[in-house]
């Protein structure tokens, strides 16, 4: 870690003097921050599946409503 300067009041962030990237050492933060990353993926991913379920449910209840309608309309 000789070429990276310590940041202040931090015991894993280090700072690379010739481009200011700040950069964690800290194994299992590291792992935590992933592990978060990839439930917060997971989240979305499901999140958008129900959408589109919800949307074809819509769309499903649309087609149903007008069968029902031509169905009252020629019986009725």
């Amino acid at each position: 870690m000789n070429k990276y300067q310590k940041v202040q009041g931090t015991e894993s962030l280090f700072r690379d003097p010739h481009n200011g990237a700040v950069l964690n050492v800290n194994v299992d933060e590291i792992k935590r921050a992933k592990i978060l990353k990839a439930e917060r993926k997971k989240k979305a991913l499901e999140f958008e599946a129900v959408k589109e379920d919800v949307e074809t449910m819509k769309q499903d209840m649309a087609d149903i409503k007008g069968l029902l309608q031509r169905l009252v309309e020629k019986n009725g």
